[in-house]
């Protein structure tokens, strides 16, 4: 067992706060998986101990000065769950008997499951700071619309008006963004809800967009409507066949196969345990692959 050595730590703080908390966990696992001669092997080579030397969380917090997580909730200088491996070592290399090693070890499973727990609210914050990060370029992106006179729509990179601009309009407006549509492209319209957008060119219709209750409008609702996709694209890659595919989630690959027809599993790596999580745009796209792969199956199902 290559066991976690001091560089280790200062390396994985030095790229951030998850990777601190991963190194740790890999150290404690260490310890908990030791077998009671390796341990006492590890101890006296000084190649395992309790001490912050080893903890990539201590080597974090000193190196950013912020306060390492885990003292978040305590106040203190460490965990009730860190003291409790401090004491049960102590004691196991006091006297190295079977029960001391096993009340070691328990110990250092509870530190594990505590430092999953930390590293699931991180990666979650995670995703939170990016998503925050994504709508506040969005926003400064709105910001730069260039603005235009509505008398004789001149418009400058500069936003200087003309001078008929200047001598015949009131205001100024921002440019009318409106998305271009294609047939069958589906989404939604704050005021109008669910709609689908029909093209006038191919279908004779009442208005170019039919609404969830049955209805049409005719009015020009683009400019705030947010599309979801188009229902021939999805007919089409619905159609196709597909009985496994992976996806990547923040913390590990994880695997969706089709099994014998009747299940769907989702396979993780065995040494991944906590909260999987995915941005939204790979949520949508896991949840038509996986109705391709419900239909792949009903349609085995019907040769039969």
């Amino acid at each position: 067992m290559n066991l976690i050595t001091e560089q280790d730590a200062k390396q994985a703080a030095e790229q951030g706060l998850i990777p601190a908390i991963k190194c740790s966990i890999l150290h404690h696992e260490q310890g908990r998986d030791m077998e009671l001669v390796d341990l006492l092997v590890a101890i006296k080579e000084g190649k395992f101990g309790t001490s912050d030397e080893y903890c990539a969380l201590c080597k974090w917090e000193k190196q950013n000065r912020n306060k390492c997580p885990l003292k978040l909730d305590c106040g203190g200088y460490c965990i009730g769950e860190w003291f409790a491996i401090v004491d049960s070592l102590t004691l196991f290399q006091l006297d190295p008997s079977n029960a001391n090693h096993t009340a070691f070890l328990k110990a250092e499973s509870k530190m594990v499951a505590r430092l999953e727990a930390e590293l699931a609210k991180a990666l979650v914050a995670e995703i939170e700071e990016f998503k925050a990060k994504v709508e506040a370029e969005k926003k400064a992106k709105e910001k730069e619309v260039k603005t235009q006179c509505t008398a004789c729509k001149f418009n400058s990179g500069d936003k200087t008006p003309c001078q008929y601009c200047n001598d015949n309009c009131s205001r100024f407006e921002p440019e009318e963004k409106k998305p271009e549509l294609r047939h069958g492209d589906y989404g939604h319209h704050p005021e109008y809800g669910n709609a689908v957008f029909i093209n006038p060119a191919r279908c004779d219709n009442k208005g170019e967009f039919e609404l969830e209750d049955g209805g049409y409008c005719s009015i020009d609702i683009r400019r705030d409507f947010v599309i979801f996709g188009n229902i021939f694209d999805d007919l089409k890659a619905q159609g196709e066949d597909l009985e496994e595919f992976e996806v990547k989630s923040t913390s590990s690959l994880i695997r969706f196969v089709q099994d014998q027809g009747v299940f769907i599993d989702m396979v993780v790596p065995e040494d991944n345990v906590g909260t999987f999580s995915f941005p939204i745009d790979s949520v949508e796209e896991i949840g038509h692959k996986l109705i391709r792969m419900a239909r792949t199956a009903r349609k085995k199902q019907n040769k039969k």
